[in-house]
């Protein structure tokens, strides 16, 4: 999915207002490249331009950020 900013404010805040993903998914999906912008990573503190391009990988699920943590 791909979404264009329409205001200058944090990512996260600004996605967890656009979508129904809770701040700590968000901040995950940053954390993993699942969320780019202007098709480079980010961070959940990028204060976002209005134009910028963002980049969801919707195939992205908690599910794998849990295995991942738990692999030794």
């Amino acid at each position: 999915m791909n979404l264009t900013a329409e205001s200058q404010e944090r990512i996260d805040k600004y996605l967890t207002e656009k979508l129904d993903y809770s701040r700590s998914k968000i901040t995950r999906m940053i954390s993993t490249n699942n969320i780019l912008v202007n098709d480079k990573p980010t961070k959940n503190s990028y204060k976002l331009h209005i134009g910028d391009n963002i980049s969801i990988n919707e195939d992205y699920t908690e599910e794998v950020d849990i295995k991942e943590e738990n692999i030794p």
